[in-house]
């Protein structure tokens, strides 16, 4: 499993395209920083092309105001220690 780590809104630019379309079926997609924002983008395909793979960082929804809006994946930081700390690679896209 790769850990693909995704820092920007996805409307900011094409990394996080570039990301669904490198993850393999076993990989995961973390949202940190300003890429939770996503949780309120309905539009973006992530949601449909990676269902059950996508994981938000807490911390960084709740100083959004963001972690209420959905039923995205949240995980707290030692979540998301654990999650790359069992993978092979990680891989940042900004």
């Amino acid at each position: 499993m790769m850990v693909h780590i995704l820092n920007r809104v996805p409307a900011d630019g094409p990394a996080a395209a570039q990301a669904l379309t490198a993850m393999a079926p076993d990989d995961r997609l973390v949202l940190i920083e300003d890429a939770v924002l996503a949780i309120r983008d309905e539009r973006w395909s992530g949601w449909q092309d990676a269902p059950g793979r996508i994981h938000v960082l807490e911390e960084d929804a709740d100083a959004r105001g963001v972690a209420d809006d959905s039923a995205a994946d949240l995980i707290d930081i030692d979540t998301f220690v654990a999650l790359t700390a069992e993978a092979r690679q990680t891989v940042s896209w900004y």
